[in-house]
């Protein structure tokens, strides 16, 4: 059995297979996140600076990136809906005190 070391087929494949293993992992603990409610900049930071280094993990930083997108479309959708009622609530009371 010999060593692997840097520069040898098998040692960067190994490397590579570790590296997209962990950028897997950190791309679930982020959906977690974001299924929870509670975002965690941090991993999609990490899988960006990652993706910087190593551009095959590129697609997992994008992949994260499109879950963010529709995270913040739900949370928007959430925020509308109070804005709304209560700028109804407002025009409500401005009509009841004759202000129009």
């Amino acid at each position: 059995m010999r060593l692997l070391t840097p520069g040898d087929k098998e040692y960067d494949m190994a490397v590579e297979a570790v590296l997209m293993g962990l950028c897997y992992k950190t791309l679930d603990r982020y959906i977690e996140s974001i299924d929870n409610d509670n975002e965690n900049r941090d991993l999609i930071l990490q899988l960006k600076n990652v993706s910087e280094k190593y551009p095959e993990t590129k697609e997992i930083y994008h992949e994260a990136r499109i879950h963010q997108y529709f995270y913040y479309k739900n949370v928007a959708k959430k925020k509308e809906n109070a804005v709304v009622g209560q700028f109804m609530d407002r025009l409500r009371q401005r009509k009841i005190r004759g202000e129009e």
